[in-house]
């Protein structure tokens, strides 16, 4: 069994390299969403297993949950991504 690769808020993991692994997959994730402008990559962390990635945390506009998850999506060996970020009530 995979253990899951999980990211910590404040450390990120550059440059990526190889995404046929779950840390590289991870990596290119975190990439992703710390390079998107309307992403607030602080407040995200995000999970990955079996190339399946699983994003949390809150953030204050729907079209930032959106955003996240098509940076996750179009991230290189990223299979299926579970978008479970919260809206701030």
């Amino acid at each position: 069994m995979t253990n899951i690769v999980q990211h910590e808020p404040g450390k990120l993991e550059y440059p990526y390299g190889d995404a046929s692994d779950d840390e590289g997959i991870l990596a290119a994730v975190l990439n992703a969403l710390y390079h998107n402008s309307g992403v607030p990559s602080e407040h995200i962390r995000a999970q990955v297993k079996d190339g399946r990635v699983i994003l949390s945390g809150i953030v204050c506009q729907d079209y930032e949950k959106r955003l996240a998850e098509q940076a996750a999506v179009a991230s290189p060996g990223v299979k299926a991504v579970m978008n479970n970020i919260q809206l701030e009530s």
